[in-house]
C-alpha cells in the first residue's frame, strides 16, 4: 500500500511540473503536425498537379509513423525519466527520504513504475492524437480499418516492452550515476554501440531479437501487417524486455542499497 501511495504522489508530482505540459503538447501536436502535413500533401497533389487520386491515405500515415514509433519512444523514455527523477538527481534530496523512513526499495522500484506509468499516459495522448486526426484529415477505408487498427496495437503492443527495458537500464544509472552529464555520455555510447553491433549482423539473424538494439527490427513491420507479430514473436518481445528490465533493476537496488548516501 506504501508502495502504491508513493508511485501516486511522484505521479501527481510529475504532472505538476512545467516540463509535463511541453511534455504532453508534443504528443499530442507531434502527431497531429504529421497528418496535417500528409493532408497538405494530398491537396497540393489534386490541386497543383491536377491529379485525382491521393498519394497519403490514413494506412499511409500509420505506416510511415510506425516505423519511426520503436526509435521516437526510446526517446522519449529519456525525457520521462528526468521528469520523474531530474530534480532528486540535480539536489539529491532521495536521501532525505530515505532519513525519513523509507525503503531504498520503494524508492527505487517506485520511481521505476512512476516513470512506467507517465510513459504510458503519454503514449496514450499520443496514439487517441494520431488515430483522430488521421480519421479526420486523410482519406480512409472502412473495410481496412480493423485490420489496420489491429496491426498498429499489436506494433505498440511488441514496443512497450522495449521502453519499459530502456526505462530500466536509465533508472539504474539514475541511481548509480549522480550526473547528468555521464548518464548521457552512457546512455548514447550504449544505443551507439548497439545499433553498430545490429547493423553487422544479417536482418534474419535471430541474435538480433535479443539485443538491446533489437527494437530496430519492430521498424520493418507496417500498420495493418500483423503477420510478423505471432504469438511466439510477442512473448519474446515482452520476455526479452523484461528481462533486461529485472536485470538492469537488480544491478542498480543493489548498488543503491550498498551505497552509503551522502
Amino acid at each position: 500500500m506504501f508502495l502504491l501511495n508513493y508511485i501516486h504522489g511522484e505521479l501527481w508530482r510529475a504532472l505538476r511540473k512545467t516540463g509535463s505540459a511541453v511534455f504532453f503538447f508534443m504528443m499530442l501536436a507531434l502527431p497531429v503536425g504529421a497528418n496535417a502535413v500528409f493532408a497538405f500533401l494530398n491537396f497540393s497533389w489534386r490541386t497543383y498537379q491536377g491529379q485525382a487520386d491521393t498519394p497519403f491515405l490514413f494506412s499511409n500515415s500509420l505506416s510511415y509513423l510506425s516505423a519511426v514509433i520503436p526509435l521516437f519512444g526510446c526517446l522519449l523514455v529519456f525525457f520521462t525519466s528526468d521528469l520523474v527523477f531530474g530534480d532528486e538527481l540535480r539536489f539529491h534530496t532521495y536521501k532525505n527520504s530515505v532519513a525519513s523512513g523509507m525503503g531504498r526499495g520503494t524508492l527505487y522500484f517506485g520511481k521505476l513504475l512512476a516513470g512506467f506509468l507517465y510513459s504510458l499516459l503519454g503514449l496514450a495522448v499520443a496514439v487517441i492524437s494520431l488515430l483522430v486526426s488521421g480519421l479526420l484529415l486523410l482519406p480512409w477505408d472502412l473495410g481496412e480499418l480493423p485490420g489496420l487498427l489491429g496491426g498498429f496495437f499489436l506494433h505498440l503492443l511488441a514496443c512497450i516492452p522495449l521502453w519499459l527495458g530502456v526505462l530500466g537500464f536509465l533508472n539504474f544509472l539514475l541511481f548509480s550515476i549522480q550526473s547528468d552529464v555521464v548518464i548521457a555520455a552512457l546512455s548514447a555510447a550504449a544505443a551507439f554501440f548497439g545499433l553498430l553491433f545490429l547493423s553487422a549482423l544479417p536482418i534474419a539473424d535471430p541474435v538480433s531479437f535479443y539485443l538491446p538494439a533489437w527494437f530496430l527490427q519492430l521498424s520493418g513491420y507496417a500498420a495493418g501487417i500483423s503477420a510478423g507479430y505471432t504469438p511466439e514473436f510477442l512473448a519474446g518481445c515482452w520476455g526479452i524486455g523484461l528481462l533486461y528490465t529485472a536485470v538492469f533493476s537488480a544491478a542498480g537496488f543493489l548498488g543503491f542499497f550498498r551505497r552509503e548516501l551522502k
